[in-house]
């Protein structure tokens, strides 16, 4: 795993002073997701150039070193990822034509692959996390690509002003402040959807001026001007698959999802350094340990989190598979002093605000993890392809119910909602005697009832600040902001919408952003073996009838998998899910950095955030109002606020 920083220059514009040595620092930025190794290479005449940090997987040697030139030097490129089947790729690119390969890398059978079929052709023959930079030499043109569901990440825009703009990209934006010109002004309505979703979806990221490349895209610039191509897309896979859906019995289907399954982890275990797998005990990581354990001759080293508090901690549940799987096992605790001790750093970890609670614990067990192996597997992904959120259960109720509604009582629904002030909210809260929820609950059902697609009603019924993110400047219920693209799915489930929503938005911004920062910041690589394209499509193809949650429950196909390697017993229990005892910890040691941030904000708080209203707030959740949902992005923000 590495990272990397480059720009291109417009036609006017001045060339740096020196472009080796701001390279060089801003790739510094970026030593966490690469200590082993760096590089820079500047074009000759310094219209183009990228920074390199590796953290050396596969090929430790110098031939695995970037940024790399294609053999007969007409590309050169940084990439961040794992290539799963590059042994494939290069068996196939010999047998076409017998190649001088330099190393055993991945990187290389990427050039090579893109020499010879050309970026689109060669994503989609990848299995693989992905992010990279491309520069053709002899067009003069940047490709930027990143992987499918957007395991990695990839920043890029335009730094400077005038003759003097640069485009700039890099693997996180910290390595972008490090390059000359970098504007810092924030996008109101990336902080307005940072409140609601508690991360920053889609291409949008906090600075106005730069973006996020989506899963599943390439961005060329040619002369200057930025062209996206989308390679691969959720609702169009997902569409293809139903248009064939699966004919054969449930076992055979079983058997199906076992064989894609097993290959995946069996890619995933391909390395030059020490593999292990993270394991909560609950039905996805029990399996990725499970197949990694049987195809791994030398089996696999398992780590869990466990809390004090009984109802967070899964630690028992773990130990319990990790025996019966025969596994070298290390429990990890957390504290409310460990929780302490890593609030203090998410602001530089996530140099982007991200507020995802299970951000704590998923530190604390990377960071161990890292004093044994420098891989681990990891089971994101699961409950997005094969119906693992309870939500996809109680909302879809509640969404049939609403959706009988008459348009006119919808209209009336939304009307209303929009007329209500802020004030009016905060007087029905306080209709006890004490700070409450009053206000908002009636909010809530109001703009339930006025949602008009399904994909509306399932985003807010998942958001925070319902009735109103903080943010000054921007409307109070601005519809428009806050309602997801529909997902284009002709006659299918509203579960299957859902599923594919969250794969568009919550599993790569929220899961995967969390994944990737926590284990870098670590300097360990997280490969997640339900995240393949073949999977994926494979589990888009199940009859409904199959894979109803209503009927079945929660991801009953992967329970009847699992239950092929361990007694129902060991993982038969209602989802925990990944969180933290935030509640607790709020009023306990973390009280402390919560009021510090909330009754002292810095000025760029006092600029652009309404902190009348988070102060309410933090004092309902000190009275024994539970906040902390609404609470959690607010703290994560003024954090970053002032340490940027």
């Amino acid at each position: 795993m590495c990272g990397f920083v480059g720009f291109v220059g417009t036609p006017h514009a001045p060339v740096w002073a020196d472009a080796a040595a701001a390279l060089g620092r801003a790739a510094g930025t970026l030593i966490h997701r690469g200590p082993d190794d760096q590089g820079v290479w500047v074009a000759e005449d310094a219209r183009a150039g990228l920074g390199f940090r590796r953290l050396s997987i596969l090929d430790l040697s110098a031939h695995g070193h970037q940024p790399m030139n294609s053999r007969d030097g007409r590309y050169v490129i940084a990439y961040n990822g794992e290539i799963y089947n590059f042994k494939n790729l290069r068996e196939q690119l010999d047998a076409e034509q017998a190649h001088p390969w330099r190393g055993h890398s991945d990187t290389e059978v990427l050039l090579e692959l893109i020499r010879r079929r050309g970026v689109e052709a060669a994503l989609s023959q990848v299995d693989g996390m992905f992010a990279f930079a491309l520069w053709d030499k002899q067009e003069g043109v940047l490709t930027l690509g990143r992987d499918r569901f957007g395991e990695k990440p990839l920043y890029y825009g335009r730094s400077g002003q005038g003759t003097g703009e640069s485009f700039v990209f890099g693997s996180e934006l910290k390595a972008l402040k490090a390059l000359p010109g970098f504007n810092d002004d924030l996008d109101p309505e990336a902080l307005a959807l940072f409140f609601r979703y508690r991360y920053v979806p889609g291409a949008r990221s906090i600075y106005r001026a730069y973006k996020k490349l989506e899963a599943g895209t390439f961005l060329t610039l040619v002369n200057g001007h930025e062209h996206l191509h989308r390679y691969w897309d959720p609702a169009r896979q997902a569409q293809t698959a139903l248009a064939q859906p699966f004919q054969g019995s449930r076992e055979e289907a079983l058997d199906e999802v076992s064989r894609l399954f097993e290959q995946s982890v069996a890619r995933r275990l391909e390395s030059d350094v020490a593999v292990g797998a993270f394991l909560s005990g609950g039905i996805d990581s029990s399996l990725a340990v499970a197949y990694a354990q049987r195809v791994s001759p030398q089996g696999v080293n398992t780590f869990t989190i466990g809390f004090d508090n009984t109802h967070f901690n899964e630690a028992p549940f773990a130990k319990a598979v990790a025996a019966r799987l025969g596994t070298k096992h290390t429990e990890i605790f957390v504290s409310e002093a460990d929780a302490l001790a890593v609030v203090d750093t998410l602001a530089k970890m996530y140099d982007e605000p991200f507020a995802d609670p299970s951000q704590l614990p998923t530190a604390v067990l990377c960071a161990k993890a890292r004093e044994y192996v420098t891989v681990a597997l990891a089971g994101d992904g699961g409950d997005e392809l094969f119906c693992g959120y309870g939500r996809y259960v109680s909302q879809i109720q509640r969404w049939r119910h609403l959706a009988g509604m008459s348009p006119a009582a919808k209209g009336m629904a939304d009307r209303t909602a929009r007329v209500l002030p802020v004030a009016f909210l905060n007087a029905m809260d306080g209709l006890r005697g004490k700070p409450g929820k009053l206000g908002r609950k009636l909010l809530g059902r109001l703009l339930d009832r006025s949602s008009t697609q399904a994909e509306e009603f399932f985003m807010f019924a998942s958001s925070f600040w319902r009735d109103g993110v903080p943010v000054l400047g921007v409307e109070r219920l601005e519809r428009g902001l806050f309602k997801p693209d529909a997902v284009d799915l002709k006659a299918v489930n509203d579960v299957m919408r859902f599923q594919i929503l969250d794969t568009k938005m919550y599993l790569p911004d929220d899961v995967l952003v969390k994944t990737d920062r926590a284990s870098m910041a670590a300097s360990i690589e997280v490969r997640t073996p339900f995240l393949n394209a073949d999977l994926a499509q494979f589990a888009w193809s199940l009859p409904f009838d199959e894979t109803d949650p209503a009927r079945h429950g929660l991801k009953s196909v992967l329970k009847d998998l699992l239950a092929r390697h361990l007694p129902r017993e060991d993982f038969e229990r209602p989802k925990q899910g990944f969180d933290a005892p935030i509640r607790q910890w709020l009023r306990g040691k973390l009280k402390a950095w919560g009021e510090d941030l909330v009754m002292a904000p810095s000025p760029r708080a006092r600029d652009h955030l309404d902190m009348a209203r988070i102060q309410a707030r933090w004092a309902a959740h000190q009275k024994g109002v539970n906040m902390e949902g609404d609470l959690w992005p607010a703290l994560v923000m003024l954090a970053w606020m002032r340490e940027n």
